[in-house]
């Protein structure tokens, strides 16, 4: 469903492996969506992924927002997002 997504998941694991950081990813799906992925709270190793589906740069209410801990429920989860997101597009 996403391209390249293995590709995706590897950089993510290996530049935030050891940091996690609050911004780790943001796909710009045209002007009107967002798909983004971070880790809160920041610098917790014992955090969680979030994952969030944006329109209209409406942060207080996303489409979808989803936390998750390991890389399988994340693959999942942005997967999830993508999904609502390319529907909501052909929407219009």
């Amino acid at each position: 469903m996403l391209p390249c997504f293995n590709y995706i998941l590897f950089v993510i694991i290996a530049l935030h492996q050891d940091s996690f950081k609050e911004d780790i990813l943001q796909i710009e799906f045209g002007k009107r969506f967002i798909l983004d992925v971070g880790w809160l709270p920041e610098h917790n190793p014992k955090g969680f992924f979030i994952i969030r589906a944006i329109k209209d740069c409406d942060w207080q209410n996303p489409l979808l927002k989803e936390k998750c801990r390991t890389f399988k429920d994340l693959k999942l989860a942005m997967e999830k997002a993508v999904k609502l997101i390319n529907s909501l597009r052909s929407e219009t």
